[in-house]
């Protein structure tokens, strides 16, 4: 299988509009050979080490925040509407049952708030 050319930010190319190639990606009559689903193992096997560094991530964003809160003994520190929408994410994210609709909740969550919330 032939691999395409990569292109590197600082290039342009008129010919595909100065969009950079996926490095490795398939021609694309070799890639409709191919099934673009994952088994779930492979789901896992291509994503869990990654999922769990963010994880580690936004509980540790979390932890500085309740120690910042605590710190400075503001009372009204969980009332953040943007610590809300996170904490409404993660039960979003952790809802039991086979769904594939979460990136798409979780978007309409953090999209645009009349409030001007970020």
């Amino acid at each position: 299988m032939r691999k395409k050319e990569t292109y590197f930010p600082a290039e342009t190319d008129a010919y595909n509009g100065g969009c950079r190639e996926i490095r490795g990606s398939p021609e694309p009559e070799t890639q409709e050979k191919f099934s673009p689903m994952l088994a779930p193992n492979q789901v896992m096997d291509a994503y869990f080490l990654d999922v769990r560094s963010m994880i580690l991530e936004i509980a540790a964003a979390l932890d500085r925040y309740d120690a910042a809160a605590e710190r400075t003994a503001s009372d009204g520190a969980h009332d953040d509407p943007r610590r809300r929408k996170i904490l409404e994410a993660l039960r979003i994210l952790t809802s039991s049952g086979f769904r594939n609709d979460r990136v798409e909740e979780i978007l309409l969550l953090f999209s645009d708030d009349p409030g001007g919330t970020p």
